[in-house]
């Protein structure tokens, strides 16, 4: 990556979202949940239902630190088997996930926010509410997946699929009464700060995870065609009548 990209990724991709993090944070943490926030809550618990309940906590579940390990490891086999050469790929998710979970750990403990108590909670919860750890864990994989992804005919359901992922797990979180839309969002920002922390760590080390990977095993001299097919060769001249007459 060019060093103008990499100083655009840092700013936009990592300082952005981190001081919009604090930012929110100096609003929302120590204080009485606001006028948004309440009402959200207050919303969603006029629309629940025992089918919706049942739904959306299986939504949580995948979104959680122990169920996000299921679509993270579909995502490492695939490219390690399916895509041998996304080697560093896989690498690239293991780190992300692996570090949003060690980051949502601490932020919870610097804010200290408690839980919601608009309505009593459809789920038990033990920690912290800011921010939420379920929305940074599904945001995380889902940019991780979806740059990996970038370059290849998958982006589209990549990306896709991908929001309905997150967007699904943000709304079980506040629907289970469990957390305040500014913890969901708050999560949302952290986790594009660490993607694209990791991204630009793993390019600075020459290696950046993705597609362009997969020409070292196939040099451009090679390829003369751009289809991955060897150039024709020429047939030696055959040997007999024609030496022969030469004679």
């Amino acid at each position: 990556m060019k060093v103008g990209r990499r100083i655009v990724l840092a700013a936009l991709g990592v300082l952005l979202p981190v001081a919009l993090f604090l930012l929110l944070a100096e609003g929302v943490v120590g204080g009485s949940p606001g006028g948004i926030d309440a009402g959200v809550l207050r919303a969603l618990e006029q629309v629940q239902s025992a089918a919706l309940t049942v739904f959306l906590r299986m939504v949580t579940f995948l979104g959680g630190d122990w169920g996000v390990v299921i679509p993270t490891t579909a995502a490492v086999v695939v490219l390690l088997i399916v895509d041998r050469w996304q080697l560093r790929g896989a690498l690239f998710v293991v780190v992300v996930m692996a570090g949003t979970g060690v980051l949502q750990l601490l932020t919870k403990l610097l804010f200290e926010r408690p839980r919601p108590g608009v309505f009593p909670p459809l789920v038990a919860v033990a920690s912290y509410s800011y921010p939420s750890g379920h929305a940074m864990a599904s945001a995380g994989l889902t940019l991780a997946v979806a740059l990996l992804a970038w370059r290849t005919r998958w982006r589209l359901w990549a990306v896709a699929g991908g929001l309905a992922f997150v967007l699904l797990v943000g709304l079980s979180r506040m629907y289970l009464g469990v957390h305040y839309p500014s913890d969901i969002v708050a999560g949302w920002l952290l986790a594009v700060a660490w993607v694209s922390l990791t991204w630009l760590l793993f390019d600075a080390a020459g290696r950046p995870p993705g597609r362009a990977e997969r020409t070292s095993a196939s040099p451009a001299s090679d390829r003369p065609d751009g289809c991955g097919r060897p150039a024709a060769r020429e047939r030696p001249a055959p040997r007999g009548r024609h030496t022969a007459a030469k004679l």
